[in-house]
Formats: C-alpha cells, structure tokens, sequence
C-alpha cells in the first residue's frame, strides 16, 4: 500500500493499476499533529474501505471508496 497526497500517483494509478493499494490524502494543507489526529479517529473507516477497494480517497470529512 502507498499512502501519498501527490495527485501523480492517482493518475500512475489510474494507468497501471499499481501500486496494489491506494490511499491518497486528499486534506489539503494541513499541520502534521491535525493529520495525525485524522488517521486516528478514521483508521477503523479507512481499513474497512480497503476490504472491499483498492483505491480509497481520504478528505477532512469523508472518505471516497473507489471500486
């Protein structure tokens, strides 16, 4: 799995299907402490979107599942 907030690697992804896994930080600017805050109220959403996609878009609000 790469976890990334550089839109290049959706594009790659788009292309080639690779890597395997996806998970594109989509949160804008953001301070490191807030992000890792995210994560943490959110992992259990973001392991459960990964049981059913391989590409999971994950925003301040919302995560976009992507089949």
């Amino acid at each position: 799995m790469v976890v990334t907030k550089d839109a290049d690697f959706h594009y790659a992804y788009l292309a080639t299907s690779s890597p395997e896994r996806l998970l594109l930080v989509a949160t804008g600017n953001i301070r490191n402490d807030d992000l890792l805050a995210l994560f943490d109220e959110r992992l259990d959403d973001i392991a459960a979107a990964f049981t059913e996609a391989k590409f999971v878009k994950f925003h301040r609000e919302v995560l976009i599942v992507h089949g």
